[in-house]
């Protein structure tokens, strides 16, 4: 996943266009680390587009029942209440295989985390400290995780 990729027009999609906010050239590793939200709960679209790349008829139908209609309250259930990710739908339908375009296409925009110092600079100032809440449900937080891993660095 380290080799870099750049995007172009020569799609057979009708109206096929890439996020503005992906950028033109990079590498996939860079692209699900730092761009695309893979934790976001799938949407109804996505859904319908992984009904064409899933070959197992039991899993098409499966996916196929999410997305429609009649699947409307147990899309609800299963997939949003749950607020369940793209990792863990895929994991439920095994013969599941997107392309990476299907996963640009609907995979959402990996929103920045912001924070507040909450340091002085006339009480502290050699040291900058943040507040925040550690989120563990439904699942660790993105961010927070990574921040509450941190070690005090000392000068």
């Amino acid at each position: 996943m380290s080799g870099i990729m750049s995007a172009t027009s020569t799609t057979q999609k009708a109206k096929a266009k890439l996020p503005v906010w992906l950028p033109i050239t990079s590498t996939l590793e860079m692209l699900f680390k730092h761009h695309l939200d893979i934790r976001a709960v799938p949407k109804k679209p996505l859904l319908r587009s992984l009904v064409e790349h899933t070959t197992v008829e039991e899993d098409k139908r499966k996916v196929a029942m999410l997305c429609s209609k009649e699947g409307g309250q147990e899309y609800m259930t299963k997939v949003r209440d749950s607020q369940m990710t793209l990792l863990e739908l895929l994991a439920m339908i095994p013969s599941c295989m997107p392309p990476v375009t299907v996963l640009l296409e609907h995979l959402p925009r990996l929103n920045p985390r912001p924070y507040s110092l909450s340091s002085s600079p006339l009480a502290t100032p050699n040291t900058i400290s943040w507040v925040f809440t550690l989120v563990t449900e439904p699942r660790p937080g993105l961010a927070t995780t990574w921040m509450s891993n941190l070690q005090a660095m000392m000068s």
